[in-house]
């Protein structure tokens, strides 16, 4: 319980420092030629366990363009959920490759997959996994403002293919921060 007050505290002060931006609103801290965005996540989970209720999942990431249609993202995420009284948390730390295309005028579809590093914790009993997810969705660029959806699915141990809990995550984004540059 202290674990989820932490993180969502964390995704609040993020989220107000999202929406507090005076003249941008986004974040750039820059690399040698491409800025590396932040973005806080919010999405109703679907775990494919026996029993489990859907339940909100939150997180934050960072994402690297390193080419017009190519980026890098790293996430961390955490829900928890019922499964028959018991009451499982699910943290997936991912990093992903995206391809993005632009195909509209503010629309940008993209499609990607990842791995992803997880700790799941079922009656204080920790389990450390190796995950991989693929996931689609639709960004949106209005002048400043970055926001998109997307769709997840995530595979919470690769090494365990027949007992493999997978779920889906539905979420939206809010893309950026407050709007300096800083040169690193």
């Amino acid at each position: 319980m202290a674990m989820k007050k932490i993180y969502l505290t964390s995704l609040i002060l993020i989220l107000l420092l999202l929406f507090s931006a005076n003249s941008t609103f986004a974040l750039k801290i820059y690399f040698p030629e491409n800025p590396l965005y932040w973005s806080g996540r919010a999405g109703m989970y679907y775990s494919s366990a026996a029993g489990a209720s859907q339940s909100m999942m939150y997180g934050v990431g960072g994402y690297y363009d390193f080419s017009e249609h190519w980026a890098m993202r790293g996430v961390v995420e955490w829900t928890s959920y019922p499964v028959f009284g018991n009451e499982i948390s699910y943290l997936p730390i991912s990093l992903d490759l995206i391809y993005t295309r632009h195909f509209w005028d503010d629309i940008y579809p993209f499609i990607g997959g990842g791995v992803s590093y997880n700790i799941i914790t079922n009656n204080n009993i920790i389990t450390n996994t190796a995950g991989m997810q693929f996931e689609f969705g639709l960004k949106f660029i209005t002048g400043s403002i970055m926001t998109a959806i997307e769709y997840r699915y995530l595979y919470s141990d690769i090494n365990n293919a027949a007992g493999n809990p997978r779920g889906t995550s539905f979420c939206g984004l809010a893309i950026g921060g407050f709007g300096h540059n800083f040169k690193l």
